[in-house]
């Protein structure tokens, strides 16, 4: 007999939501570009829906003159702390009618949490995505000509020079599949020799270029008619992703929960599940909370398509 024929308490509690958790996160690790580089102030600390967060606004400092036996000039930045309202609070909830063979299985598992971790991915990309609204300015890529294209890119490198953007800040943009298909034309980056790498034939993949580094993406908004998509160039401090762990006092009452932050995008992410007797099956719900705010929008750029 298959020992998936009965559910019992030893299977559900096979259900270690640390290993879900960390699977989960080390998943959605990879579906991430965009919140992986914007600014991320987060930390240990648990939040609730609603909670304000401050984070610091550093102000300018100018260099003096030192002159021979005189003090240094001491200077007051004009610092400022921009608030943001931990106000998205996402959730992905399924339900495993199987728990013993789900929980037994990474290969299964896997199965569950991959479709869970996508949804998710978007729904926190789409968000920072939507602060082009807030871009302190705009352009429009010219696709005309190879030497329109071109020149268009150039004028995005040359909007964070003008931003006097830090020099060693990266500068990004994020580009929907058009965009990339006009860059893939250009014969520069399909060269290898002149481009320096075969990816963008072999693999349709475009890194940096122009001091630009380049991640594509289906999620770009268009709005209007004709359409007109909303790509964005931005370096890590034009948008900040404030986020908190939620609290795990539901163990004990009926459900098992954990939090997991990854150490690499920052992303805190609570998983809870508990047996439904009436659907005979283990409810899984991976949720997070967090804040987006628009930090320097002078370093900010909707580049429109």
């Amino acid at each position: 007999m298959s020992d998936y024929s009965s559910i019992n308490t030893t299977k559900v509690d096979n259900f270690i939501p640390e290993i879900w958790a960390n699977e989960a996160i080390t998943m959605l690790r990879s579906y991430l570009n965009l919140a992986r580089t914007v600014r991320r102030d987060m930390d240990s600390e648990v939040a609730s829906y609603g909670d304000t967060i401050h984070i610091p606004k550093t102000g300018a400092l100018s260099v003096n003159n030192k002159e021979t036996n005189t003090n240094v000039t001491r200077q007051a930045p004009a610092d400022d702390v921009v608030s943001v309202v931990l106000d998205q609070h996402k959730e992905v909830t399924f339900m495993v009618e199987d728990p013993a063979r789900a929980m037994a299985k990474q290969d299964v598992r896997g199965l569950y949490l991959k479709d869970a971790v996508i949804t998710m991915a978007e729904s926190l990309e789409s968000a920072l995505l939507a602060r082009y609204v807030d871009a302190g300015s705009d352009q429009t890529f010219d696709d005309s000509t190879d030497a329109t294209k071109i020149t268009s890119m150039l004028d995005i490198r040359k909007f964070f020079v003008d931003a006097k953007a830090p020099l060693l800040d990266t500068k990004y943009i994020y580009g929907s599949p058009s965009l990339v298909n006009n860059l893939l034309t250009l014969g520069q980056f399909t060269k290898a020799n002149e481009y320096g790498s075969a990816k963008p034939v072999q693999e349709g993949v475009l890194g940096d270029m122009f001091g630009l580094n380049l991640f594509e993406s289906q999620l770009v908004p268009s709005t209007g008619s004709p359409a007109v998509e909303h790509n964005i160039a931005y370096t890590k401090d034009a948008i900040a992703l404030v986020m908190r762990a939620l609290p795990t006092d539901g163990n004990g009452n009926g459900v098992s929960q954990t939090v997991v932050t990854d150490p690499d995008t920052g992303i805190s992410m609570r998983i809870t599940n508990h047996y439904d007797a009436n659907a005979l099956g283990m409810q899984v719900t991976l949720d997070v909370l967090y804040g987006i705010k628009t930090i320097r929008p002078e370093f900010l750029l909707e580049v429109k398509l």
